[in-house]
């Protein structure tokens, strides 16, 4: 009976560490949120592109990306169009919501 009331007192203890309140997300865990959303098909890597914290995500080598990768450019994945678009690129694909941008390298 000591071991269920402990285990019991344990879950609640880790339940209420989980923060459910009313606090707005932070800005930083909203600018992130996205990244797990481009499916793992696309090898999508880093932290974010151009930078840390930004909506799109370079794609690595895929069934799915194996045709739009290329030397003279980087294939970035972006949820939303409006991300796409600001990138500078060319979109070259749209698959499973996630839409694809070669962007050339820099000079």
């Amino acid at each position: 009976m000591m071991k269920t009331f402990s285990i019991l007192a344990l879950s609640a203890l880790m339940l209420s560490a989980c923060g459910q309140g009313d606090a707005p997300p932070r800005k930083e865990q909203v600018a992130k949120a996205p990244l797990t959303a481009i499916p793992v098909l696309f090898a999508p890597f880093g932290d974010g592109y151009p930078k840390a914290g930004d909506p799109c995500r370079t794609l690595g080598e895929s069934d799915n990306t194996r045709n739009w990768l290329g030397d003279g450019a980087v294939l970035v994945g972006c949820l939303t169009e409006d991300a796409a678009k600001a990138l500078g690129g060319r979109i070259v694909e749209r698959k499973d919501g996630v839409i694809m941008v070669s962007v050339p390298n820099e000079q």
